[in-house]
């Protein structure tokens, strides 16, 4: 899941822009069985290098205890959802931040159809989505409806086994609008962009 671990990095420190924080109890887990290491890379427009910061596991995921183990994974399922239903380009209001979701969801209309935590445990699936992957679904007589929408609304259309997963604050097709997001984007979106205060109906 590309861009989920270094969004991660953001999200713990509280500047992600994510409209939902991280709970005290998800960051302690993060920052306990984790430590960032900084890395370099040539910019994919410029060729230029930056630097940029993952977390990479203290030991071992095998090692973990099962107590551990589902900590982790219940942690990585509830951000990693947060990331793909509520994070949107800061040039783009409507547009998922994650390229490859914003490639199936917002322009060809297909749905969230599941997200699994720790799975891909390869060198590249850690470095940039701590193990995570996620399912997209084509339904081939909703995917033109879908894609307008999304990009009409900012929706994001998720099945009802990904509905399960959600984090309480969350529900299908709703935004809570990034810290940054000016009165005027929010308002654009209707009824699709909840403030975070508001309670889950």
């Amino acid at each position: 899941m590309t861009g989920f671990n270094e969004w991660m990095v953001k999200h713990v420190d509280g500047k992600s822009g994510a409209g939902i924080s991280i709970e005290d109890e998800q960051r302690e887990l993060i920052e306990g069985l984790f430590y960032r290491e900084e890395r370099t890379r040539q910019h994919f427009r410029t060729g230029e290098d930056e630097t940029y910061t993952i977390l990479v596991p203290n030991q071992s995921i095998s090692d973990l205890n099962n107590e551990q183990l589902t900590d982790l994974k219940d942690t990585l399922q509830t951000l990693g959802i947060v990331y793909l239903t509520q994070m949107r380009e800061k040039d783009g209001v409507f547009s998922p931040i994650n390229a490859v979701e914003k490639f199936h969801v917002a322009s060809n209309g297909a749905q969230l159809a599941n997200f699994h935590a720790l799975v891909d445990m390869s060198d590249n699936g850690m470095e940039t989505g701590l193990g995570c992957m996620v399912n997209y679904r084509y339904d081939l007589d909703k995917v033109l409806e879908r894609a307008e929408e999304t990009q009409r609304t900012g929706a994001i259309p998720v099945s009802h086994s990904m509905k399960e997963k959600m984090p309480s604050e969350l529900f299908a097709g709703k935004w809570f609008p990034p810290t940054d997001t000016s009165p005027e984007q929010a308002s654009a979106l209707g009824n699709n962009a909840l403030n975070p205060s508001q309670s889950r109906p």
